[in-house]
């Protein structure tokens, strides 16, 4: 009998073959089990969230589309969740870029100039920006209701001040309270905006049309009579057919009722200056308002003089 004897070596049951294949066997039919569900109730939720985004997108900017004439946009991401316009050549894209039921929708224009303007950016302005102005520092048009309102900065501002003339000012202005930034990168033309995206649309434009020297004065004035006029020959104002109302942003062309603010002579809709009681645009305030145009008056009432 020998002295000692080796002692059986266990085996482990991994050490078979067949041992392996039956766990790995296990483990795939548990994980398909709970990771097929999983997977198909991630694309359900993906599709639908995707299909409300996409209505959702629609229904902010159908109106916009119908009011212009274009497409509205088809999809939730990418190129087809924008909305396209054409101006003077310019493409403009208009999308949404935030959901907000609190704070109100984030909308965003952007367009490629044809023409460089330099760095420039436009904000509203804060408490702390009003005591940077008061003591003499930063950019300023020389109109205090613009320059209590915003802030602009950028070496294109400096460069080339006479970019914010009274029509970048005014559209400016009839974005204040929603307006988010207008920044101008060389080329690149950038303005975002909370809520009413009609407004920023319409403003957008008037804004893409002065800065690449293509737009007209909205509302046009006869500056003074010509000689022999009589007081009923003169034109109340000349209503461009791009002009919009500053409450609505619809066209003031072909609308039967048209009324002047008493103090600025901004024209709106009878049932929009009614809405918001008063002239809608800024620092303006007033609450009178007029059937025909203040300018058209004092000119009948120089030629009744004369």
């Amino acid at each position: 009998m020998p002295c000692c004897q080796a002692s059986p070596r266990h085996s482990s049951p991994f050490r078979d073959t067949g041992s392996v294949r039956t766990a790995v066997e296990i483990f795939a039919i548990v994980a398909i089990t709970f990771l097929v569900p999983v997977v198909g109730l991630g694309v359900v939720l993906l599709v639908r969230i995707t299909r409300k985004r996409a209505a959702m997108i629609s229904e902010r900017l159908a109106p916009v589309a119908e009011h212009y004439g274009v497409a509205p946009p088809r999809g939730a991401w990418g190129p087809r969740a924008s909305m396209y316009l054409n101006v003077h050549g310019v493409e403009v894209r208009v999308r949404v870029v935030q959901f907000n039921v609190y704070s109100g929708d984030l909308y965003r224009v952007t367009a490629l100039l044809p023409k460089s303007l330099g760095e420039i950016v436009v904000r509203p302005a804060t408490p702390f920006d009003a005591a940077w102005k008061w003591l003499g520092w930063g950019f300023k048009t020389g109109q205090p209701s613009f320059d209590a309102s915003f802030v602009v900065q950028g070496s294109g501002a400096r460069r080339n001040p006479a970019l914010f003339d009274l029509e970048v000012q005014s559209a400016l202005l009839a974005l204040n309270g929603i307006l988010g930034q207008l920044r101008i990168n060389e080329r690149t033309f950038d303005l975002t905006s909370r809520r009413n995206v009609q407004r920023l649309v319409s403003q957008a434009i008037i804004l893409i049309e002065t800065l690449t020297g293509n737009g007209e004065s909205a509302v046009s004035f006869i500056d003074s009579p010509s000689d022999g006029w009589q007081p009923s020959q003169i034109a109340d104002v000349r209503i461009d057919e791009e002009a919009a109302c500053p409450v609505c942003g619809d066209l003031l062309s072909g609308s039967q009722h048209i009324v002047y603010c008493e103090k600025c002579d901004t024209p709106h809709h009878g049932d929009c200056w009614k809405y918001v009681r008063g002239c809608a645009v800024f620092a303006c305030g007033c609450r009178r308002s007029n059937r025909t145009s203040s300018r058209r008056s004092m000119l009948a009432r120089l030629l009744h003089r004369n």
